[in-house]
């Protein structure tokens, strides 16, 4: 089981990757993709494990995985099994229209865009308040 699934759209790759290296550094482990798939498992086996896992769903919201549709089914599945879904906002988010509410209500939020460094000390914070079972 990983600490944490660390998503977002493929133009979101080098975000992804900073932050499963900044998570890894505060002793988290990380699922990213395309990284941490086993070629020999179907993909969406692979996804809903570890969603079903983890103990935190972090999507890089960016415009683009606001738009990927991969994207959003995977934060829907991990909100309809009730699991922490948060999001590492990379630019402001609109609070209007159909898929930003997806990311804005139900979930927590880092606002990276204003303190890259400073949210992912917060989220660090509240996983280790999940690993000692404070939020679960």
């Amino acid at each position: 089981m990983k600490d944490v699934y660390v998503r977002g759209a493929r133009e979101d790759a080098s975000q992804v990757a900073w932050l499963e290296e900044a998570l890894e550094k505060r002793g988290f482990s990380c699922f990213t993709v395309p990284k941490c798939l086993d070629p020999s498992r179907r993909y969406a086996e692979q996804i809903r494990e570890v969603i079903e896992t983890c103990l935190a769903f972090v999507v890089i919201s960016s415009n683009a995985s606001r738009e990927d549709r991969d994207v959003l089914n995977e934060v829907e599945h991990a909100c309809t099994l009730g699991r922490h879904v948060w999001t590492f906002e990379t630019e402001p988010i609109p609070m209007e229209g159909g898929s930003c509410l997806l990311f804005g209500e139900r979930t927590q939020r880092y606002a990276a865009y204003r303190d890259r460094e400073q949210a992912v000390e917060d989220m660090a914070a509240h996983l280790r308040a999940l690993m000692a079972g404070e939020r679960r």
